[in-house]
């Protein structure tokens, strides 16, 4: 919550945080599905219940934060990205399908909101659930670009986030040819910052966005 606040004080024009599910079946909001690596904790957020998250500490000073939380502080102040992240091995494997159901009813009356996803599945309930909710493919480093651009061109998505090192200009380019918004992360150099505006990036995703604007 304090990085949320800050981003907003450091004039953000957005905010980007990963939806999970817990065992009972809250959204929170952290990005590792395995509590150790920021908190003195150990277990995966699909095998805890909210109660037992909200006892750890995270960074020695914060609780988890529900994604219902988050939104009563961002909500209608910046562009709100939740990125849906399932859940893959362990006792309970969550699909981001149904991570998506549980974001669906909490952001419909969000303005300003966009769903992204490096799950192709998740994307797809929300397109067909809720087709006036925006939402994004997130790509990383193996991606091809060219059936990216095809594939969410024929999906109705309307970005693709990508790493900052896959960015080239004719793939911007392209992307704006078909409709296409496209973003970069992480960005943390204002000197990489000022590269990828050249290209004609629509956005970046940074760390430091006092530093990067």
């Amino acid at each position: 919550m304090t990085a949320f606040r800050a981003a907003l004080e450091a004039g953000a024009d957005g905010v980007e945080l990963d939806a999970r599910l817990t065992a009972d079946d809250v959204v929170v909001v952290l990005h590792d599905d395995d509590v150790s690596r920021v908190s003195g904790g150990a277990g995966r957020v699909s095998e805890m219940t909210f109660e037992q998250l909200r006892a750890l500490l995270v960074r020695g000073s914060e609780r988890i934060p529900s994604l219902a939380e988050v939104l009563e502080v961002v909500s209608g102040r910046a562009d709100v990205v939740v990125e849906i992240k399932g859940a893959f091995g362990g006792a309970r494997a969550i699909p981001g399908e149904e991570v998506a159901r549980g974001v669906l009813p909490l952001i419909r009356d969000v303005r300003r909101v966009l769903v992204s996803s490096f799950d192709p599945g998740a994307l797809a309930y929300v397109r067909a659930a809720a087709r006036a909710i925006p939402t994004a493919i997130t790509i990383g480093g193996h991606a091809d670009l060219e059936e990216t651009l095809s594939y969410a061109l024929n999906a109705g998505h309307r970005e693709i986030h990508l790493p900052a090192d896959r960015v080239e200009a004719a793939f911007v380019l392209g992307a704006h040819e078909a409709g296409l918004g496209a973003l970069a992360y992480t960005v943390n150099d204002p000197a990489r910052a000022r590269e990828l505006e050249a290209m004609g990036v629509d956005g970046i995703f940074s760390d430091d966005p006092a530093g990067v604007r």
